[in-house]
């Protein structure tokens, strides 16, 4: 539970300091106003470390401490919106995801977006709150590539500072030869393995770009684990 309030936590005071500027430009003398928040993440699939059921009670256990407290957000009320990222076979979806992205953004107009959290499903709401310059926030999207999308605020850590941990890891203790081993790479799912492996392996060839001593062998094993 202490790291689902923390999390929890810290969703509040993104949300809020990524706002303050649009609070700040209202009258204080205006009626209360509902400060909308959507949220896409997957609605029952709990194999989603983001998924909604592990997730939902830490946001909503955040709002109602903003909303209880007259002081913080004077003349305004922190509300959610939820729709599901998961297709029919319970799976992230980059297709479902952007979809439902246009559906909240056109009914409800939200401040934010609070995920999704799946690489997929986060590359093209990524595209969409960027260009209607909406923050995203998410405790996923890890993958390489998301530094292109504006809106972004990464409420975790990404694969590319795994990346640059283990380059430091390694020049630190002089290790030159590498092997990177990936436990599973499913296609149909998000590929959180096959993403983890691409932070440490891109930072890896930066290094061999700048002609610094590092070597490294390639291997590609088949299905009955045989190189």
């Amino acid at each position: 539970m202490k790291g689902i309030f923390s999390f929890a936590e810290s969703m509040s005071q993104v949300c809020l300091c990524l706002d303050v500027f649009r609070v700040l430009s209202l009258s204080p003398h205006s009626p209360q106003q509902n400060i909308t928040l959507a949220v896409i993440l997957p609605l029952h699939n709990t194999e989603y470390p983001w998924a909604w059921p592990r997730v939902g009670p830490a946001l909503h256990w955040a709002l109602d401490k903003a909303n209880s407290d007259p002081n913080l957000l004077p003349g305004y009320h922190l509300q959610l919106v939820f729709n599901s990222s998961e297709n029919k076979e319970g799976v992230c979806s980059d297709s479902v995801a952007p979809l439902v992205a246009v559906d909240l953004k056109f009914s409800y107009n939200p401040w934010a977006f609070i995920g999704p959290g799946c690489d997929y499903s986060s590359s093209p709401v990524a595209r969409f709150t960027t260009h209607w310059e909406v923050p995203m926030i998410t405790g996923g999207a890890r993958a390489l590539g998301f530094n292109l999308y504006s809106s972004i605020t990464n409420i975790g850590p990404t694969h590319k500072k795994l990346g640059e941990f283990v380059v430091r890891m390694h020049r630190h203790f002089g290790w030159h030869k590498h092997a990177l081993l990936m436990f599973s790479d499913n296609k149909k799912d998000d590929r959180p393995c096959y993403f983890a492996v691409e932070g440490p392996y891109t930072q890896m060839l930066y290094l061999i770009a700048f002609n610094i001593n590092l070597h490294y062998n390639k291997y590609i094993y088949n299905t009955q684990l045989s190189v």
